[in-house]
């Protein structure tokens, strides 16, 4: 449950009332927030910053609590740290920029909307030193009747938090199905969570039809349309559980601290790997160790949260994150062909960014140049950890009753296609580069989503033996060998699709993407027909079990030569995952 009250000092923004909810404008931060330069000073205790999100659980246990504790890790490694919790944004930039802190933490959407003001003066350019997590279900689009799919948001009004955690979710799952931000209204709102000027709050008002929230607002919106605070209709058309790699949270540090420091910042991120790991145990532990789980609960709660009897909530929070640690940070900072790495993102982010007028024009957010080999001994020769999460047979089942309810269509968020020739088996890399550089960004971005992968055949020959009066055994191994053909089909493009992502040094997960074929029962142009032994001619029929009918035109006789992927959300299974 993503609780970071990522909030602009407001009383500076203009705003407006509609309804009971207040809402502002969005200008670029660097129009908002006025913060003089101040010289870091060697030495001393060192201020770092924490927002209220599970990921800042290892930042507490590296530290032993608010002051450094002489046994923690942070302390071990002669490191003097105070942590301060602050989700207002506003306040970390203008901490950062005095060097009353050199660190900044936030999402990486966050730190580009900082950069209209951190990279101004060369003392204060970012330098982002560390990942902590992706947010893997703590964030989720909320939507009213009407919209099934994200590209069925265009032209539609959404309540979106000014300068807060989601503007470059949503700014993605817009791109993913072809839209811009200008395809859509946005209605900014000062507050995420907890007042009556949030998403959640400007939901309930007829005019919005989808918001940005955390899920403990998504669950309150959508329980039913009949329970206290929900909206009827009302559900959730995604979260971070799908799209588990677009919102990550990052460590940046001052460029004048981080140059004459960088001994300080390296056993600061070396600190948060450790700190990681022990808290993955910690978390593994709860029940053999229960009195250790429950004092580090009790203090992460008071910490982020003002209390400590949020255990609760802070095992929620820990789930919501997916920690990428040590490999992870490698892959995200020096793998050229991750697609979801740090330049790219950043990339991203500011195209749709600058379009916003967040900011105004593209920065370069420069990142640590680490050896990686050199953090933790011995850390560099553990393996990789393996990245398959799913339940092959769990995943199996679940697509197989959405193919036999013929729900596939209706659950798919995205949907593509490539066409091929009569006969055709095999799919040479090269021709389908296109469609495969297509397919690894939403297979990437979308991690907590299966890729199913479809096959078709042309009816055209089985229909001509329907017609000449064949006997109904060869029909059936007629149409059985066009579904093997379609099986066929569609497992070399998702061995091709690998190989291809294995050329490019991607590692994508084999356990997310199934095989489907339907051989000549759904043709593209989705009209089937019976036969009339009569006149021996297809009329067109309004029931689906009877045969496809035949292709009007050659477009029409192409387009069944296919194989489609769909991105189908599986988050509501949970034993489709497979446990941590």
């Amino acid at each position: 449950m993503r609780l970071s009250l990522v909030v602009i000092a407001l009383f500076l923004l203009s705003f407006y009332s509609f309804g009971k909810v207040k809402y502002v404008n969005s200008p670029s931060l660097g129009t908002v927030v006025d913060a003089s330069v101040s010289d870091c000073s060697d030495g001393g205790q060192l201020l770092v910053p924490l927002i209220s999100w599970g990921g800042d659980e290892a930042t507490i246990l590296a530290n032993g609590g608010v002051i450094t504790k002489k046994d923690s890790i942070f302390g071990k490694k002669k490191l003097s740290l105070k942590l301060a919790r602050e989700d207002v944004f506003a306040n970390q930039v203008k901490n950062y920029m005095s060097c009353k802190s050199p660190f900044l933490r936030g999402t990486l959407g966050m730190l580009n909307m900082a950069s209209e003001v951190t990279e101004k003066d060369p003392r204060t350019k970012m330098v982002v030193v560390y990942q902590l997590t992706w947010s893997q279900g703590g964030d989720a689009l909320v939507v009213k009747k009407g919209i099934k799919k994200p590209k069925d948001l265009k032209g539609k009004t959404v309540a979106l938090q000014a300068y807060g955690p989601h503007v470059d979710y949503l700014a993605k799952v817009l791109s993913n199905s072809g839209l811009k931000m200008s395809d859509i209204k946005i209605k900014w709102v000062k507050d995420l969570t907890g007042t009556e000027h949030t998403p959640m709050e400007a939901f309930y008002e007829k005019g919005i039809d989808a918001a940005l929230v955390i899920i403990p607002d998504a669950l309150t919106l959508t329980n039913g349309g009949g329970a206290e605070g929900s909206v009827k209709g009302a559900r959730v058309l995604m979260s971070t559980k799908t799209a588990g790699k677009v919102i990550s949270d990052v460590y940046a540090v001052r460029s004048d601290f981080y140059n004459k420091n960088k001994d300080t910042v390296f056993k600061f991120v070396d600190g948060l790997i450790t700190g990681q790991e022990q808290l993955k145990t910690m978390y593994a532990n709860e029940k053999s160790d229960s009195a250790k789980f429950v004092a580090n609960a009790k203090l992460f709660g008071k910490i982020l949260m003002d209390s400590e009897n949020a255990i609760e909530d802070v095992k929620g929070m820990y789930l919501d994150a997916k920690f990428v640690g040590y490999h992870g940070n490698i892959r995200f900072f020096t793998n050229k062909n991750e697609p979801r790495n740090f330049t790219k993102l950043n990339k991203e982010i500011q195209k749709s960014f600058t379009k916003l007028g967040l900011i105004s024009s593209n920065k370069r957010i420069a990142k640590a140049t680490w050896d990686y080999n050199n953090f933790r001994k011995g850390l560099a020769s553990l393996p990789v950890p393996k990245n398959q999460k799913f339940n092959v047979a769990k995943v199996a089942q679940v697509i197989s009753s959405m193919k036999e309810n013929d729900t596939l269509d209706k659950a798919s968020l995205y949907t593509k296609e490539i066409r091929f020739a009569p006969k055709q088996k095999n799919f040479k890399l090269g021709a389908y580069k296109h469609y495969f550089n297509e397919l690894v960004d939403l297979v990437s971005t979308n991690s907590g989503a299966i890729l199913t992968v479809e096959g078709h055949s042309d009816p055209t020959g089985y229909l001509k033996k329907v017609k000449q009066n064949t006997d109904y055994k060869v029909l059936r191994r007629f149409k059985r060998s066009a579904t093997n053909l379609s099986i066929e089909r569609a497992n070399s493009v998702k061995q091709s699709f690998l190989k291809y992502a294995k050329s490019k040094g991607i590692d994508i997960d084999s356990s997310q993407i199934t095989i489907i074929g339907y051989g000549i029962s759904k043709p593209a142009y989705a009209r089937h027909c019976s036969f009339n032994t009569v006149s021996n001619t297809f009329e067109e029929s309004a029931n689906k079990s009877d045969y496809p009918c035949p292709p009007k035109s050659a477009p029409e006789w192409k387009s069944n030569r296919r194989v489609e992927f769909r991105i189908i959300p599986v988050e509501t299974e949970s034993d489709v995952f497979i446990a941590l």
